[in-house]
């Protein structure tokens, strides 16, 4: 209240609550509500006002002072108190702190030692724990091995036995196979005896027809000049008496003429006999000459004598006109000897083809066998000189055993097929991905199977592609006797492909060929295809089975002519295999290629020739690609130089099969 009265510490409160401001503005009101009421004069109030002010500012700075002073006072004394009382505080709550840190080192001392007890129990108890796993884990690991080395064995014994079946199947086929074709041997030669026994009995036959007709046509020459000697001789007979007749008259008529005119009409009838006694000769062979000759020896006629012309020997030296010669008659040909001149004709030329056929039919058989019949052929001479690298060799080898390994691995699967003309064929399947669309179709060459292509089958699977190796025609576990060069292996290729793509209709399909199976691929782009097929890889592929084949014949069988010995093969190789060698043509296929192809040529090749994969390369229709590896020989460019070999095929067969 503001009539309350402060003194003491209220006073002092109050004091300390009032500030110079508030103060001076109490002062400054209450001046002036006193000037106010006393009335003075502005400036007189403005002067003393001013002194005042500063009187009071004066008296407010020293009170202010005075107040700071003493507030400063009671500040450092509180200071001093709170300092000790602080000090004490912090002394206390040191000791209790002290005292807290000894109780909790006692109890972190007494849990330190509780955790290292606990500790030291965890540790024996997960040591025992752990000897306890260890010893399990032991026994199971060594139960593992036990059962692993179970399954192993199992498995060996499995494909022991599998191989052991598989071998005892081959040796069956194979036994089969030679008895087969013993059987088709003796056949053959049973069939090639009864031929030529047919043939010696034809032959015979026709040789008795022909002597028959001979027989017969010289029967009907001599029957025929016998009554043209015969007819002959009744002319002559008629022409004498007619002669004899007209000479009689004569000598009647001119008998007072001189021995001149005598003379002169002998010399005419001795003229007319001449030229009978020719024609005789001519037409009527020596029975007519020997009848003129007895005539002739019956006697001798003097000029003057009145003989007849019968009594006249024309042996006689009777003057005879050879200026105009006597005409001679010659003896025409008749139908029969056209005839028989054709038929001879015809059957020299018949004997002629039938020994040329049976030359051509053994020499073409034994080729054919040195070539093309499987179990026969033997190794390319043309690979035996070529010279391949200690690289290729180690890298070769390496590759063989990691597939073998794989192979085992893989398990894979074995399918027959039945080829169009009727042999069973034999192929196996890997299925990397169930899911996967990526094919590859991986051809052998020439004497091989389908395991020289097993580490080339390692590397498209790792890539997620899906794998068929087949067996071609007369190789490995295929039937067949008659190597088909790629040309009939292109068919059977073909309808392996339709048995993926009846299992995969959305299949997309690479074929890889190595030597003849690269020879297959390349025939196979001839021909209508379906579009599953995406891209064909083909190394060391020849231009035909005609421009190898002849190459090998020369290297076996240096001193013989390749015409026309090679050309005896075609005819064989129609009847026995069904194609010709010059038939089997590549260049010819790639020719009407729309698939992609991919060209790999080794640079040590002496076989398969640079020139030839030129003459591809130049053929080919489709978009293709030519890669040469310098160090490769022929089909082991993927031992020469493993990592540019893929790395091409890979990017080729990738880039197709989107």
């Amino acid at each position: 209240m503001e009539s309350e009265i402060v003194t003491g510490k209220k006073l002092n409160e109050a004091k300390n609550n009032t500030t110079d401001e508030a103060l001076e503005e109490v002062l400054k009101n209450a001046q002036e509500q006193l000037n106010r009421d006393m009335g003075f004069d502005s400036r007189i109030e403005t002067k003393e006002k001013e002194e005042r002010d500063r009187a009071v500012k004066e008296k407010n700075q020293q009170k202010k002072l005075e107040r700071e002073k003493i507030e400063a006072e009671r500040i450092r004394k509180e200071q001093e108190e709170k300092a000790a009382r602080e000090k004490a505080a912090k002394e206390q709550e040191e000791a209790e702190r002290i005292r807290k840190e000894q109780e909790e080192k006692a109890a972190r001392e007494k849990e330190e030692r509780l955790a290292r007890e606990k500790a030291a129990k965890e540790q024996e108890e997960a040591e025992r724990i752990r000897k306890e796993q260890e010893e399990k884990a032991a026994r199971e690991k060594a139960a593992e091995e036990e059962r692993l080395a179970r399954e192993k064995a199992a498995k060996e014994q499995e494909e022991a036995e599998r191989i052991r079946k598989e071998q005892e199947e081959k040796v069956a086929r194979e036994k089969a196979e030679e008895e087969r074709l013993a059987r088709e041997k003796a056949a053959k030669e049973q069939e090639e005896a009864e031929r030529i026994r047919k043939e010696q009995e034809e032959k015979a036959a026709m040789e008795k027809t022909d002597r028959t007709e001979k027989e017969r046509m010289e029967k009907e020459k001599l029957e025929k000049k016998k009554a043209e000697q015969e007819k002959i001789e009744r002319d002559k007979r008629v022409k004498e008496q007619a002669e004899k007749e007209r000479v009689g008259k004569e000598l009647a008529t001119y008998d007072n003429k001189n021995n001149k005119a005598k003379s002169s009409n002998i010399t005419k009838v001795k003229e007319s006999e001449e030229k009978n006694h020719v024609d005789i000769h001519v037409n009527g062979g020596k029975e007519v000459d020997k009848a003129n000759n007895a005539k002739a020896n019956n006697g001798n006629a003097s000029v003057g004598d009145k003989k007849s012309l019968t009594d006249i020997n024309l042996s006689d030296d009777v003057f005879v006109d050879n200026s105009v010669p006597a005409p001679i008659r010659k003896e025409g040909i008749s139908f029969g000897d056209v005839v028989g001149g054709i038929l001879e004709f015809i059957w020299t030329i018949f004997k002629l083809a039938v020994v040329v056929c049976v030359v051509t039919g053994i020499v073409g058989f034994l080729l054919s066998r040195d070539m093309l019949i499987r179990g026969r052929n033997g190794s390319l001479k043309s690979l035996e000189d070529m010279r391949i690298s200690q690289t290729v060799i180690t890298n070769k080898n390496s590759e063989k055993d990691s597939a073998k390994d794989w192979i085992i691995a893989a398990k894979p699967e074995k399918i027959t097929m039945e080829s169009d003309d009727g042999y069973i064929l034999v192929a196996r399947k890997i299925v990397v991905n169930n899911g996967g669309d990526n094919w590859v179709v991986l051809l052998h060459g020439y004497n091989g199977n389908m395991e020289d292509v097993y580490d080339i089958a390692q590397k498209y699977a790792s890539m997620d592609y899906n794998v068929l190796m087949p067996d071609l025609r007369a190789s490995g576990e295929s039937e067949g006797s008659f190597i088909g060069m790629g040309w009939l292996d292109r068919l059977d290729v073909i309808n392996w492909i339709d048995v993926i793509i009846a299992d995969n209709p959305s299949a997309n399909i690479a074929i890889h060929g190595i030597d003849m199976g690269a020879d297959a691929a390349l025939m196979i782009s001839g021909e209508p295809i379906k579009s599953n097929i995406k891209a064909i890889v083909s190394e060391g592929a020849y231009t035909s089975a005609w421009d190898v084949l002849q190459k090998e014949f020369k290297l076996r069988h240096e001193k013989w002519p390749v015409f026309p010995v090679m050309e005896m093969i075609n005819p064989v190789a129609k009847i026995w295999g069904g194609y010709t060698l010059k038939e089997a043509s590549a260049v010819n296929q790639v020719a009407k290629a729309s698939v992609p192809i991919l060209l790999i040529q080794g640079g040590q090749d002496t076989y398969v020739t640079e020139s030839m994969t030129g003459e591809l390369n130049e053929a080919v229709a489709s978009s293709h690609e030519l890669v040469v590896i310098p160090s490769g020989t022929h089909g082991d460019c993927r031992y020469a130089d493993p990592d540019t070999y893929y790395n091409k095929v890979f990017d080729f067969v990738n880039a197709h099969m989107k």
